[in-house]
């Protein structure tokens, strides 16, 4: 089994890693640098890939142009955050020149497939996707305990279809010892230099190539278990996919310094803290408060990037109000004059490297991949979380479903003021609930009951726009009477959709639970 850790790091920064691995602070032996060349391998209909199976070989050249050569098959692993573990295979090729090899797939075992994988079928339909070419330096750090953890520094690039991507990262990877070992040094490096945390395999980038997509802004989906999971299984799964979404979304924002893909990372963040939040009453309190506290702390740091976000999405195409907002050079120059700064976006991508957001995260992978909790759990709470999930997911939608239904009531007869957020947040809450569980229930019932639900939190969140424009207005120095008819255009526009809003509430308060 394959366990190891991987950081992106910036080219400008390799000298200094390197310095850092040559310092006395790390007990390292280097063993030199090396050229491989690996070529990942799948069919046209990407079989290995829907399996989540990597094949590759890989080529270690001399001077003289020949190399040896073997063949690796990872299966589908576990992924939490970052911190890799899948089974690997390794058969040697032999050696010869660089258009000497092509993966075998006869040559492995035939146990290690999965039921009903047909080797002699996907053989015959093998072919080149894409290949990486690098210098690997290695290092191996022996801890005081003695473990082993191998760590190694990648610089090349990746190619496919006569497109190229640069690789330049650090791995990672256990060879003998504790896992905590190998976080111990990880929060080493992090504290030293900034590093992003790698959730793209070399092989995920190549597809990427491969097939010329872009790496764009993911949404929240719904988590899909089985009936039977027990809690334990559960929340690993919900979190590890909110972290894995978190990850994604942050390497977006790294390319593209968008406000949305930093907005989708703030919802992974409220992910993370709903999910810690539903499962708290089952573990050590301490811990998971000092996880929930520091997520909110992070998520309250990128508070800002809402009203940016919030204007931008007033002229997106799909806008309801594009349309009058591009007729108004009021309205088109006020929205351009509340520009988030490039300096702002900067500091924010910067931030996802930092010691310090490293630092948590690397606490929380570790946590979460270990199952710390059991250290501090009396095996009575222990047994709980062997129970199945349907044991308290019913109790956690109808908690949330309550608490929206009063703030859905209020709402409409003003019995409370009227401030949209408000409503937001519960629904929120009880959307994201429904994303948790879910799917534990008849998928059809559970989308006959979202799907309003969505609608509702999609007036809620125009309502919020057209309220940041609303102040904007009045905040900005112009004739009264130009002024004037700007309010009036947004009074009209809030009053429709208000009435919208509550045709919305008056349906949704007649929606049957499903579970």
């Amino acid at each position: 089994m394959e366990i190891e850790l991987k950081f992106l790091l910036e080219p400008q920064r390799v000298e200094q890693f390197q310095r850092l691995m040559a310092s006395s602070i790390i007990d390292a032996n280097a063993f030199g640098s090396k050229t491989l060349q690996n070529i990942y391998y799948d069919t046209q209909e990407q079989a290995l890939r829907q399996l989540d199976i990597g094949l590759r070989t890989r080529a270690t050249f001399d001077d003289s142009g020949l190399g040896q050569c073997e063949q690796t098959v990872k299966l589908a692993g576990k992924d939490v955050g970052g911190l890799h573990q899948r089974p690997e295979f390794n058969v040697s090729l032999g050696e010869g020149g660089k258009d000497a090899f092509f993966a075998n797939l006869s040559l492995f075992e035939d146990g290690i497939w999965p039921a009903g994988f047909d080797v002699e079928r996907v053989q015959a339909s093998l072919q080149q996707l894409f290949e990486t070419e690098f210098s690997r330096q290695v290092w191996v750090i022996t801890s005081p305990g003695g473990s082993k953890i191998e760590c190694v520094l990648d610089q090349g690039q990746v190619r496919a279809a006569g497109r190229t991507t640069p690789i330049c990262e650090i791995e990672l990877e256990l060879i003998e010892g504790q896992v905590a070992d190998m976080f111990h040094y990880a929060q080493l490096i992090a504290s030293k230099l900034p590093v992003k945390l790698g959730v793209l395999s070399k092989a995920a980038r190549g597809y990427y190539l491969a097939t010329d997509k872009r790496l764009d802004c993911t949404n929240l989906e719904v988590s899909r278990f089985e009936p039977q999971i027990d809690v334990e299984t559960a929340m690993v799964t919900m979190l590890g996919q909110a972290l894995h979404f978190i990850q994604h979304n942050e390497l977006v924002l790294s390319e593209t310094q968008s406000p949305k893909a930093l907005r989708r990372i703030i919802d992974g963040i409220s992910m993370l803290i709903h999910v810690l939040n539903l499962f708290a009453p089952h573990l050590p309190k301490s811990r998971c408060s000092s996880f929930i506290l520091g997520f909110k702390e992070l998520r309250r740091s990128f508070a800002w990037v809402d009203v940016f976000y919030q204007l931008q999405q007033l002229q997106n195409r799909k806008s309801p109000y594009r349309k009058d907002i591009e007729k108004s050079d009021f309205l088109r120059a006020l929205l351009a004059s509340q520009r988030l700064p490039d300096s702002q976006m900067v500091q924010a991508t910067e931030k996802f490297q930092s010691a310090g957001y490293n630092r948590m995260m690397l606490n929380f992978i570790q946590w979460l991949s270990g199952k710390q909790w059991r250290n501090e759990l009396p095996l009575t709470q222990i047994d709980i979380l062997t129970q199945p999930l349907t044991s308290i997911a019913g109790d956690w939608l109808e908690t949330a479903w309550g608490s929206l239904k009063m703030q859905l009531v209020k709402y409409r007869d003003k019995e409370a003021d009227q401030a949209i957020e408000k409503l937001y947040w519960p629904l929120a809450t009880e959307l994201l609930t429904g994303l948790c569980v879910g799917s534990l229930y008849f998928e059809d019932n559970w989308q006959a009951f979202r799907n309003p639900l969505v609608d509702l939190l999609v007036g809620c969140e125009e309502l919020m726009l057209l309220n940041t424009l609303d102040k904007l207005v009045a905040e900005h120095e112009s004739d009264a009477a130009d002024l004037e008819d700007y309010q009036s255009w947004l009074q009209g526009k809030k009053q429709s959709l208000n009435m919208a809003l509550s045709a919305s509430i008056n349906n949704t308060l007649k929606l049957k639970p499903y579970w």
